[in-house]
């Protein structure tokens, strides 16, 4: 299985500190919540089609498009354990360099899914 979220390489059991985004506490933390959150991306990104990997993979490694990332990522593992066939378009996000604390403000860029019935 691919690792797209690999395993930090010291060790830190703490939890998210204040204002820090998912995606940083991901990379650091080395408590058994991040790794089973780690294992689950890393687990549902390898089932997806390879044409779908990539997309979602760049909206979760983006922390404005994190949420959008997953919610893609759900809907799509959610749709072919359905039985469904689903593609995915190619997107591109443009990254934000507004403040981590601040509310998402940026305009989300979804990835495509066209489904197809089994």
């Amino acid at each position: 299985m691919a690792k797209w979220f690999p395993e930090p390489s010291t060790r830190d059991d703490t939890y998210a500190r204040s204002c820090e985004e998912t995606l940083y506490w991901l990379k650091r933390s080395t408590l058994p919540l991040a790794v089973d959150y780690r294992d689950f991306l890393n687990r549902n990104l390898s089932m997806l089609p390879k044409s779908c990997r990539e997309g979602i993979y760049n909206h979760l490694r983006n922390e404005w498009h994190f949420q959008d990332g997953f919610f893609e990522l759900i809907v799509g593992r959610t749709l072919q354990e359905m039985g469904a066939s689903i593609e995915c378009e190619p997107a591109t996000i443009s990254v934000s360099t507004t403040s981590s604390c601040s509310p998402r403000s940026s305009p989300s860029s979804r990835t495509a899914t066209e489904i197809t019935s089994p």
